[in-house]
């Protein structure tokens, strides 16, 4: 018994041997290491689609971020709306001013009357041409003056203000036409990347060193690729469909970004940018002319019922026939003042004390979002070039990752599903740097417009 028991073992771990080696083919030729060549049922690689827009005669325009804004200035159509409100005002200032001004008026009259008692007609014609300047208000058209050019003022720091949006929008419509173009780039390369490990896995598992299930992998990761190719030109496409309407460009122009540079950040105090920017941002600008236009129009009612007197100078022409026989000339003064006019006066101060009250409120509001704006827009701007810095150091290691995956792959000491998965994060890896990439450059642009520094404008 002890004799059987010191050869079990060994017996048994040749019996293991035996049955562990490959089997013989026919002829006595054996195969070691060759895979049996089994059936495999792939779709055949499906066609990245030519998604284009229809074609126009001139070609496509080359434009850097700062050729971007100024077309977009030049040519935006949203901009005439406050270009218009801008005229609309000068033209309201120019109307209010006139009552500062004389004025000369001409009258002509033929009057023909017919005696109903003792029958027969009399005919006479009057023409007079006066002049009228008004002396003195208590500064009620001054005040109205006054308020006019405030307002005008209003509307062109509205005008200003429409413009850094513009401006500011078209700069993160450039840079997000710029990240598409990179997003079908690395989905142009991905789909280059695993169209050469279809041909790859096809090739090993044809050779008897490969497996099944690494084609059917492969073929299933280049038809996601082509979708995923698909769907970023796709974007692009819009992208430039978006940043030609920003421009006033046709849209079907094709479009082509020149951007290499990287957003910088910023390093200036946080209180200084605050007192630099308040007096910079349009906004501001307007209700501090709003405020001024209140207080003029609350000085203009409170002199409503107030005398108004005004001197006045003229030919005038009297006679039967035209032009008139006899001409005399006529001067005066004339003295104008509502003695009561049943709470109108009233009515209009307190409209215009409530427009003060609104404008004073509303600085504050603007001091406010201001301040807000600067703060959150540059810890964005900071959080977003940290993202970047980690981003660029994400895809490093991907690349690096991807190497050394394929490297095993070809030489036998790594799985077909190590190399697809050093590949899909390196995938994630370049869509997370151009979306970082563009995420710093809206950050940047939403900072400058906070701070009240847009390029352009």
């Amino acid at each position: 018994m002890s004799g059987i028991r010191a050869w079990g073992a060994p017996l048994f771990g040749l019996l293991m041997v035996l049955l562990a080696l490959p089997a013989w083919g026919e002829g006595g030729d054996s195969a070691p290491g060759r895979t049996p060549p089994l059936p495999i049922r792939t779709a055949p690689p499906p066609t990245p689609s030519k998604v284009t827009l229809p074609s126009l005669s001139e070609g496509p325009l080359t434009l850097t971020q700062e050729d971007s804004v100024r077309i977009a200035l030049e040519r935006q159509p949203d901009l005439r709306i406050p270009e218009a409100d801008l005229r609309a005002a000068r033209g309201r200032t120019t109307r209010a001013r006139s009552g500062l001004f004389p004025s000369v008026e001409l009258q002509g009259t033929w009057l023909a009357q017919d005696s109903l008692s003792a029958g027969g007609q009399a005919a006479e014609a009057q023409t007079a041409m006066d002049l009228e300047q008004l002396l003195y208000d208590f500064g009620r058209t001054p005040s109205e003056v006054a308020a006019a050019r405030a307002r005008e003022g209003v509307a062109q720091a509205d005008l200003a203000s429409a413009r850094a949006d513009a401006a500011t929008r078209v700069r993160q419509a450039f840079h997000g036409l710029v990240a598409a173009r990179e997003l079908a780039q690395v989905a142009l390369s991905n789909l280059e990347n695993q169209t050469r490990n279809l041909a790859l896995a096809r090739a090993r598992w044809e050779s008897g060193l490969g497996l099944p299930a690494d084609v059917v992998r492969a073929s299933s990761a280049v038809a996601t690729a082509t979708v995923n190719l698909n769907a970023a030109r796709a974007r692009e496409i819009n992208q430039g469909v978006a940043l030609a309407r920003l421009l006033g460009q046709d849209p079907r122009l094709r479009l082509e970004p020149i951007c290499e540079e990287l957003p910088a950040g910023d390093q200036g105090d946080l209180e200084v940018l605050l007192q630099e920017a308040l007096p910079r941002r349009p906004e501001m600008q307007a209700v501090l002319h709003q405020i001024e236009a209140a207080r003029q129009a609350l000085r203009a009612a409170q002199a409503n019922q107030a005398p108004a007197l005004s001197a006045r100078a003229g030919v005038a022409g009297r006679g039967r026939e035209l032009p008139p026989e006899s001409w005399s000339t006529r001067y005066g003064l004339t003295l104008r003042w509502p003695l009561v006019d049943s709470g109108q006066t009233s009515g209009l101060v307190e409209e215009a004390q409530a427009a003060l009250d609104r404008a004073l409120a509303r600085h504050d509001v603007v001091c406010q979002e201001v301040a807000g704006e600067i703060v959150t827009s540059r810890v964005s701007l900071e959080a977003a070039l940290d993202s970047l810095s980690a981003a660029q150091a994400a895809r490093s290691d991907a690349l690096e990752s991807v190497r050394i995956a394929e490297g095993r792959y070809g030489a036998g000491l790594g799985s077909f599903l190590e190399v697809l998965d050093a590949q899909s994060a390196l995938l994630t890896a370049s869509n997370q740097l151009a979306a970082a990439r563009l995420a710093a450059w809206e950050a940047r642009a939403s900072f400058d417009r906070a701070i009240g520094r847009v390029p352009g404008t």
